[in-house]
């Protein structure tokens, strides 16, 4: 009896792999530069604002140290979920339908 590997990845041509280690590369490079960017702001608001930035840095280890419980981190989780999911749909639509109370669409009836 031959033993088969279902499933299993088909290997990649010289130029694909070659894309996927340049995509790889640039991916890498673009989350450097997002890294260098959050650490420079985290220091410039620490020297404008060392009160906040402390509290901040409290907060994060109070969180990362486990002092909230797990059901509020899932309540959290899903209500930030939920509300970038608005965000983005809004953004895709446009904003299209919604017309604030007490104003018209601009059709004339």
């Amino acid at each position: 009896m031959r033993a088969e590997s279902y499933g299993s990845p088909r290997p990649l041509s010289s130029s694909k792999l070659s894309a996927r280690v340049r995509e790889a590369r640039e991916l890498g490079s673009t989350i450097e530069d997002a890294i260098d960017e959050i650490g420079e702001f985290l220091r410039v608001q620490a020297q404008i604002r060392p009160y906040v930035a402390l509290g901040g840095a409290a907060a994060v280890g109070y969180v990362l140290g486990g002092g909230v419980p797990t059901r509020v981190i899932g309540v959290l989780a899903a209500l930030g979920s939920r509300f970038a999911a608005e965000m983005f749909l809004r953004e895709l639509v446009g904003g299209r339908g919604t017309t604030p109370p007490g104003t018209t669409s601009g059709r004339t009836v």
